[in-house]
């Protein structure tokens, strides 16, 4: 029986961390060690390995995930059954999200990285990058666009969050379960997740749009003193889309000169468009022109903005997207 035929990217992350000069762990593993970790693995497949980054992930940006998805096509174009990508787990979900959005390839896509470095007796990046493997060479998810693998768990890109500094169960999915679980090397479906819409990026320096959080007693001064180059911002109310009345007015302010998405910090739900009427709740908020996110995250919603701008969509099509997606 021919073996699937995988093509790895790594961009470091814990997954490929050993101990640096000063004690601490640092990114230096290349592809190729990964794979010498994880006993009989190209048993499994053939897996061909591309290192594009020793990084830690909070340095990766749209840049490093542009260059990804022209070295992901390319790979699907010579052949490949499939896709693993490593890096670290700080923005794995966010990677994941905007590979979501960018690609458009018909094998599957799978992410995953470590939350214990391969210098602890417990490490989980083996495990791990054996439950991707064995992930992407399963041809069933390639309508599921991109998924997180870990801890035998695969989540779509668009709900799946971290949740936990150091577990090895850290991440979850926002408002939904896992789509898959892994059982003696074997996929489990649980759940057919939708796909995104498709966005082309043509710069590695989208339009800025920042993100701000409301606080308690917070008055909503800093909306006064974004960046002049701010293309749209996000904003992370409370509750299921709420902020103070002086920050609603200022709220209301900003989203007469771009687009601003009202997400919520709780975690879960979808922001709500029809039951607080007191002035900062969100039936004031939303007719005074800020744009409800639906489900997502403030983080997922300040990335799809990103791109939906950087495509040059018209607000009513932001509106559309953000209502009618994730489609669970």
């Amino acid at each position: 029986m021919t073996k699937p035929r995988i093509a790895l990217f790594t961009l470091g992350g814990t997954i490929a961390m050993t101990v640096g000069t000063n004690g601490g762990v640092v990114p230096a593993l290349s592809g190729d060690d990964l794979i010498a970790a994880v006993p009989n693995l190209d048993g499994i497949a053939a897996i061909t390995v591309c290192e594009l980054a020793r990084l830690g992930s909070a340095n990766i940006g749209y840049g490093h995930i542009r260059t990804l998805v022209k070295k992901i096509r390319e790979a699907v174009a010579d052949g490949a059954d499939g896709i693993v990508v490593t890096q670290g787990t700080d923005t794995l979900a966010e990677s994941a999200f905007v590979l979501s959005l960018l690609l458009d390839v018909d094998v599957p896509v799978i992410v995953t990285g470590a939350m214990r470095h391969p210098s602890l007796p417990s490490s989980d990046g083996p495990g791990n990058l054996l439950a991707a493997v064995q992930a992407a060479s399963t041809p069933e998810l390639a309508s599921c666009g991109v998924l997180l693998c870990m801890n035998d768990e695969l989540h779509a890109a668009y709900a799946a969050e971290k949740s936990d500094t150091a577990s090895t169960a850290a991440f979850r999915s926002r408002n939904m379960g896992p789509v898959a679980r892994l059982v003696e090397g074997r996929v489990m479906m649980l759940a057919r997740p939708g796909r995104m819409p498709h966005i082309s990026l043509e710069t590695d320096r989208p339009p800025r749009v920042p993100l701000i959080s409301a606080s308690f007693d917070d008055d909503g001064l800093l909306l006064d003193h974004l960046p002049a180059d701010r293309a749209g911002v996000v904003i992370a109310a409370f509750g299921g889309g709420h902020l103070s009345e002086k920050m609603a007015d200022r709220a209301a302010i900003l989203a007469a000169t771009c687009p601003v998405v009202l997400a919520s910090q709780t975690g879960g739900g979808r922001i709500l468009q029809s039951t607080y009427g007191y002035q900062g709740a969100e039936i004031d908020l939303i007719g005074r022109g800020l744009i409800p996110a639906g489900a997502f995250s403030p983080e997922k919603s300040q990335i799809l903005l990103t791109l939906l701008i950087s495509e040059k969509s018209t607000t009513p099509y932001i509106k559309r997207t953000f209502q009618d997606y994730p489609r669970f």
